[in-house]
């Protein structure tokens, strides 16, 4: 019903249909004000457990299920963001969080998944797979790399413009893999 035009509306209203709220903690000034909002101002016991969790280089995201919230709030899952170190992955985190609401039954005896250093899981290896589709959604996505390769040649350049299009927050790196993924002669992406 929302009729995203890019990945940023596809996140936007997928989060708003699912009751998830978006957190980003930057710094210990923002574990500050989520402890006092969902931990004292809406006794979310859960978060009792955030600033050590965000102390873990490898937490990159938690999702809190809000037990004390009713079908109307609409933070009725939060997702907290690890961005201390870099926001880069910001986008990729959302919609992977985002994937977890949608996949997996409501909690009951955890106050919240942690994410990011459980790469190795089955269960996390599919929800990044899943993630993926969503991410870059492919009718809306591939509509502008058929474009921008009618115009040229594959390029850091295109792929920003690309980037810049469907979805500004997510990283070079995840933009550059869907691009390649999707452009109509053979291309590849090398990290080093």
């Amino acid at each position: 019903a929302a009729k995203p035009t890019n990945g940023e509306g596809i996140c936007t209203a997928l989060a708003k249909h699912f009751g998830v709220r978006f957190e980003e903690v930057r710094g210990p000034h923002d574990v500050d004000y989520l402890e006092k909002k969902y931990l004292h101002g809406k006794k979310e016991l859960g978060f009792a457990r955030l600033r050590a969790e965000m102390q873990d280089p490898e937490v990159e995201a938690l999702l809190f299920q809000r037990r004390k919230a009713t079908e109307l709030d609409e933070d009725r899952w939060v997702a907290v963001l690890n961005l201390q170190l870099t926001d880069a992955k910001a986008y990729w985190d959302r919609i992977h969080e985002l994937v977890h609401r949608i996949a997996e039954p409501p909690q009951m005896s955890l106050p919240f998944r942690r994410h990011g250093s459980e790469r190795d899981n089955p269960l996390e290896k599919l929800i990044d797979l899943v993630a993926g589709e969503i991410a870059f959604y492919r009718p809306i996505f591939e509509p502008l790399v058929r474009h921008e390769a009618a115009e040229g040649t594959l390029s850091f350049a295109a792929v920003e413009r690309i980037r810049g299009c469907f979805a500004p927050s997510a990283s070079l790196l995840a933009a550059a893999n869907a691009v390649v993924k999707l452009w109509p002669s053979p291309a590849m992406v090398v990290t080093a």
